[in-house]
């Protein structure tokens, strides 16, 4: 199952870098947002140097995630946390940049077409040192 989700990933990115539209009906990182699409064409939200534990991390993102997908009528799961996060930054219990955190949240509510909602689109700043002290 993990792996058809990273296939699904992979194929929307590549309709996403395609396409010139992120579904956002702007640009990527929408108006005003201080984050940056990064060389890898994921959009990395700024960071604050607040530190967050894994589950106020997952929750902000996930909970975006979910209530794009039920706004715009989507059909689609995600895993719940933490395993939403560890999917992807795989070492548990680590402490995330609110800023970056948050900026993901951004992003995701922003999205105005269901085909456009990919996870692993958005990078928060996870912090690997802290590893055991973020739940």
């Amino acid at each position: 199952m993990r792996g058809f989700f990273f296939l699904l990933a992979a194929v929307a990115c590549a309709a996403l870098a395609c396409s010139g539209d992120d579904g956002t009906g702007g640009s990527k990182l929408g108006s005003g947002s201080s984050a940056a699409t990064g060389s890898d064409g994921k959009v990395h939200p700024a960071a604050d140097n607040v530190l967050i534990n894994e589950a106020e991390a997952c929750k902000l993102v996930r909970d975006a995630i979910l209530k794009t997908q039920t706004d715009l009528k989507c059909v689609g799961t995600i895993q719940d946390c933490p395993s939403f996060l560890r999917a992807t930054y795989v070492k548990a219990c680590m402490k995330y940049d609110h800023g970056t955190a948050q900026g993901c949240a951004d992003y995701f509510a922003a999205i105005k077409d269901c085909n456009k909602i990919i996870p692993d689109e958005c990078v928060l700043v996870a912090h690997p040192e802290t590893e055991g002290q973020g739940c």
